[in-house]
């Protein structure tokens, strides 16, 4: 696993292996996980499945709500016609 940095201001990306390779390079890096190096092409696999983990969960979690929704409009309306 890589992490990707970025050169403030710059669009040049290098994983920690190519930035130790070709380093000490100066100016501010920051840390991009989901940014690709710019050299080697190498990607953060773990922040990457981090993140799909996060959207997945977040479409579980709004899916379940929005049937929880559709249950109870089905069960508040089931016996509106004899109300």
């Amino acid at each position: 696993m890589a992490k990707i940095y970025q050169l403030d201001g710059s669009t040049l990306y290098l994983c920690e292996p190519c930035l130790n390779d070709l380093g000490p390079i100066p100016g501010k890096w920051e840390e991009t996980p989901l940014e690709t190096c710019s050299v080697c092409g190498d990607v953060d696999l773990q922040s990457r499945e981090e993140i799909d983990r996060y959207h997945y969960e977040s479409d579980q979690r709004m899916w379940e709500d929005h049937i929880g929704c559709e249950s109870a409009i089905d069960e508040r309306y089931m016996d509106w016609p004899n109300s």
